[in-house]
């Protein structure tokens, strides 16, 4: 999300003249490497996210009400990298100055913020519902229904929007957009957000530690729910309260040099999308599983495919230097001799058919 003037303010000028401004820009070794940081976070995010889609896609298991919310933050987070940050990683290598047309910065601040809000009131969302399955187990299944579910993420989704459109009112009598409209955005896109998310972990930490000393569980328990609650928590926090933080100094004060500080604040909350594969999913032992089987079925394309070109590479030399051969040769050349104890007669891996989690007893 950007501030949207400070950008503006805080930087000497916003070019409008094309290439002769370009020649003025002559990028040092700090700004390359923020832009290297930021194309590293591009990758990072993309890959982890369109692997926790891809394993929702393949695995049946996966489909469960709180994965819909996490497939939600993951499209969220790969719309962050896909229009958000290319133009920050831009901004990187112009030392801070806007090159572009005015209307495409105002189209960035809006998908900035639509992004972000969204990806942090999907956060939100997977708090509620694990806190509604774990102090209310029995009734979670007739509460939480998937149309339920889809009604949340496409209020998540209107929520964002809302707030992103609402930039694009002017009105300079009562401050608005800026600086109110910081304000508000830091309410009501972080702070009460955040609110909501303490309240949720902290009821699920009291419950788990109630139901764990109730069936006699060690302290350790406890401090393991206690650990994972605090990355979560943490590692939200620490990714996006600096950003708000300057938000709300440019707020109190327009002139105020923050440039600098917006640099790392903006670095650390693109940070949260690449982190957030990680916290809510490898943090997870089904999703763990479901990596490692996917990952393995990829390796085993891809040798496969190798063999295949190989023994075409094979057919091409015998042609070459020998008669034809006939089809059954081919064929015996291209799969091997086959066997009825062959373990794939009968029809190779589908790798794309939606095929449950549990592993196989004779793969073990």
């Amino acid at each position: 999300m950007d501030t949207g003037a400070n950008l503006t303010n805080a930087t000497s000028s916003v070019f409008t003249d094309g290439p002769t401004s370009m020649s003025k820009i002559s990028p040092g070794v700090t700004n390359i490497v923020a832009a290297v940081f930021i194309a590293l976070q591009i990758v990072m995010a993309l890959g982890g996210n369109f692997i926790v889609i891809a394993s929702f896609y393949t695995f049946r298991d996966l489909r469960t009400i709180c994965n819909f919310f996490i497939i939600s933050l993951a499209i969220s987070d790969i719309l962050v990298a896909l229009t958000a940050m290319p133009f920050w990683l831009t901004l990187q290598l112009t030392q801070n100055l806007w090159i572009y047309d005015e209307r495409l910065k105002q189209f960035w601040d809006c998908m900035d913020i639509l992004c972000g809000t969204a990806s942090i009131m999907n956060l939100t969302a997977v708090s509620f519902d694990r806190q509604l399955a774990i102090t209310s187990p029995f009734a979670y299944p007739k509460i939480l229904t998937t149309r339920r579910a889809i009604c949340i993420i496409c209020f998540v989704w209107c929520y964002a929007a809302t707030i992103s459109c609402s930039k694009l009112i002017s009105s300079p009598a009562h401050n608005w957009p800026y600086p109110n409209y910081l304000w508000f955005v830091s309410i009501v896109s972080f702070f009460l957000p955040l609110a909501i998310m303490l309240v949720m972990y902290a009821r699920i930490y009291l419950v788990a530690r109630y139901h764990a000393r109730r069936i006699g569980r060690n302290y350790a328990t406890d401090i393991k729910a206690a650990k994972t609650i605090a990355v979560v928590i943490g590692g939200f926090v620490i990714c996006w309260l600096p950003f708000f933080i300057v938000v709300l100094l440019y707020a109190n004060n327009p002139g105020i040099q923050v440039i600098n500080f917006l640099n790392v604040a903006k670095w650390l909350e693109y940070l949260n999308s690449c982190l957030n594969p990680v916290i809510y999913t490898c943090l997870n032992r089904t999703y763990r599983n479901a990596f490692k089987k996917l990952f393995r079925r990829c390796r085993s394309k891809i040798k496969r495919d190798q063999r295949e070109q190989s023994s075409g590479n094979t057919l091409l030399t015998i042609g070459a230097t020998q008669a034809p051969i006939t089809h059954v040769e081919r064929s015996c050349v291209q799969n091997g001799p086959t066997s009825p104890f062959s373990p794939n007669v009968g029809g190779r891996e589908d790798f794309n058919e939606n095929i449950p989690l549990k592993e196989n007893p004779a793969e073990s």
